[in-house]
């Protein structure tokens, strides 16, 4: 022993433990010992175990915040209510100067509703949800007459999806804008970028979805079709 101790350059007293001469008290101290030894073993591995549980924890919650990311730039989302008051629905088919401006002046007033094939919806998203830290735009499969593209907007029923009237009617309101941006200056009569089928389809949806899922229905309803004059409809 004194061979491997001194090759491990350690002596007899930092590694052997001195006990009494009393038969009694070499068990005792014996057991008090390993029973201190073994709670510091079990701390250890407490302590590990606790600390490899803050890792994963540390992990998932990065997954999620990088999964809600990404839910958020592709308008897969629902917007929160929490200080709105009043909301409308803007279809922006695949790119809408008019909403773009909307969400510039009315921000979280006003839901944008784009086209899944839209290349300006990620765009939007980054800029006015400070870089997708909540949602700000919601997303459709491009059938817009699609119920299930709309009902998650709708699982809470006492959502905020009404503008008010002085009288404090609920009106449910919504906006389709058909103008091509890309086309606005091309000769002749480019077709529009949100047809009036798609535009209705997507309003019969949304009132039918308002009546039965929130806890209020409307009062009164409002649809609003933006179309360019030089541009087939």
């Amino acid at each position: 022993l004194e061979t491997i101790l001194n090759s491990l350059g350690l002596s007899s007293g930092e590694v052997l433990r001195a006990f009494t001469d009393c038969p009694e008290d070499v068990q005792a101290e014996a057991i008090m010992n390993f029973r201190t030894k073994l709670l510091s073993v079990i701390r250890s591995i407490l302590a590990s175990v606790m600390t490899l549980t803050q890792i994963i924890k540390m992990i998932q919650t990065g997954k999620e915040s990088l999964e809600n990311h990404k839910r958020f730039l592709d308008g897969r989302e629902t917007p929160g209510h929490v200080g709105i008051h009043e909301r409308f629905f803007r279809m922006g088919g695949t790119a809408s100067d008019v909403t773009e401006l909307s969400i510039e002046r009315y921000g979280t007033h006003v839901l944008p509703v784009f086209s899944q094939d839209s290349n300006r919806r990620k765009v939007l998203a980054q800029e006015y949800s400070d870089d997708g830290h909540y949602p700000v735009l919601w997303t459709v499969s491009g059938n817009y007459a699609n119920i299930t593209d709309w009902e998650p907007l709708f699982k809470d029923i006492d959502g905020i999806w009404y503008l008010k009237t002085r009288s404090g009617q609920s009106v449910l309101y919504m906006e389709a804008d058909a103008t091509n941006i890309e086309e606005a200056m091309a000769l002749g009569l480019p077709k529009n970028d949100l047809s009036p089928q798609e535009a209705f389809q997507s309003f019969r949806v949304l009132e039918m979805v308002a009546n039965t899922k929130l806890r209020k229905p409307p009062d009164s309803i409002v649809r609003i079709f933006l179309a360019d004059t030089f541009q087939q409809v």
